[in-house]
């Protein structure tokens, strides 16, 4: 009886070597065999993979013989953007908000698609990005919007001839301004007019009566 010696197969795995986090680099053997066997369990012509690694696959030919090989792939840094800015802000004002560093794009909650955004509204702000490989990532910032303060006036509504009216800011404010530059929580008059003050609380934030 002869005897044919016969030669193996030679498989060769085809694919991106390299992939972005989160995403699925696709394998497969340059041609087609009977049967295959992946290192990640995959059994058909294609495997998904999706952690970096040594690939390997076992190929089985027509003549029933047997080859395998390997494939490197690697994985990209993912991209770790940062978004900057003040964090509270008071009502009626505005914050620009930007992203530490240089990306191929942006993409904010607020539609806006350039490095850096101005908001008016507190809240939270959602930024995706996507470097030069391809690759998202991702970051959120909370912005505080501080509502205004609102101090009240306490005094007569009226006063007699040549008497001194005395007005009060009762609440406790950082700083107090009356139209006649007088800087102190009261203010004492013996004019008959409208007065007004405005002050300015904690977080740096003027309301006017």
């Amino acid at each position: 009886m002869e005897t044919t010696q016969l030669a193996p197969p030679q498989p060769v795995i085809v694919g991106a070597p390299i992939f972005c986090p989160g995403d699925t680099a696709v394998l497969s053997t340059e041609i087609a065999y009977v049967t295959y066997e992946w290192s990640s369990g995959a059994n058909t012509r294609t495997a998904d993979i999706l952690t970096p690694g040594e690939i390997r696959v076992t190929v089985t030919d027509d003549n029933g013989c047997q080859e395998d090989t390997t494939f490197s792939i690697t994985q990209y840094d993912q991209p770790q953007p940062q978004i900057i800015g003040e964090t509270e802000f008071c009502a009626g004002d505005s914050v620009q908000l930007q992203v530490d560093q240089v990306f191929a794009s942006y993409q904010w909650s607020t539609g806006a698609a350039t490095d850096q955004i101005e908001v008016k509204t507190g809240g939270t702000f959602q930024l995706s990005v996507t470097d030069a490989n391809g690759c998202r990532g991702e970051d959120d910032f909370e912005l505080i919007e501080n509502l205004l303060p609102q101090p009240t006036i306490d005094g007569p509504a009226a006063i007699c001839d040549y008497e001194t009216a005395r007005l009060e800011v009762n609440e406790a404010f950082v700083t107090y301004q009356w139209e006649d530059g007088s800087t102190s929580s009261v203010f004492e008059t013996n004019q008959a007019a409208a007065y007004s003050v405005t002050v300015t609380d904690a977080k740096g934030c003027a309301g006017t009566q």
